[in-house]
């Protein structure tokens, strides 16, 4: 098994249940960690076979411009969209 950690994302995104954080927006954070099984990566040194970084970053990148009321709501959907798309 192997960890991918994605530390300190920056993004500026209008979530929150008040009128204002949706307007003005707020700077959040996101640290991202995924645990895989690395051993075909491990054996085949080919980039076919590990968790695409970039494609990671996008992924949390999109999902975070969707405007929500809830924090919790948003890692919902990045979780769903990392598992649905990163094979």
């Amino acid at each position: 098994m192997a960890l991918i950690e994605i530390e300190n994302m920056e993004f500026h995104a209008n979530h929150g249940h008040f009128a204002e954080e949706q307007v003005i927006g707020n700077t959040f954070l996101v640290d991202l960690k995924i645990e895989y099984n690395s051993e075909n990566a491990q054996k085949s040194d080919n980039l076919k076979d590990t968790v695409n970084y970039q494609r990671a970053y996008e992924i949390v990148k999109r999902e975070m411009k969707v405007c929500s009321h809830l924090l919790e709501h948003v890692g919902a959907r990045i979780i769903d969209s990392i598992i649905d798309e990163l094979p």
